[in-house]
């Protein structure tokens, strides 16, 4: 976990072709588990661009997601991260 941030973070692996480490952002509220999961790719002419999101959202034991791909960055991002 990165310190004081609120991200776990870990090495994300081959996502859409690109090069990532995965960013996981988790919140319990009023008995509800939020996870919001981003993979940033991590070099080349798009080091610090999003490649896939996603937010999942638990409670009462049922679960709902949803998520994004980004096949095809025709820019750097420049995304900050913690």
């Amino acid at each position: 976990k990165d310190e004081n941030s609120g991200f776990t973070h870990s090495d994300g692996g081959t996502v859409n072709g690109y090069s990532t480490e995965k960013y996981v952002y988790a919140l319990t509220l009023d008995s509800a588990v939020t996870s919001t999961t981003a993979w940033i790719i991590d070099s080349g002419e798009f080091n610090g661009g999003i490649t896939r999101w996603e937010t999942t959202s638990t409670k009462d034991g049922k679960t709902t997601s949803f998520s994004w791909d980004v096949f095809d960055l025709n820019k750097s991002i420049g995304i900050k991260l913690p």
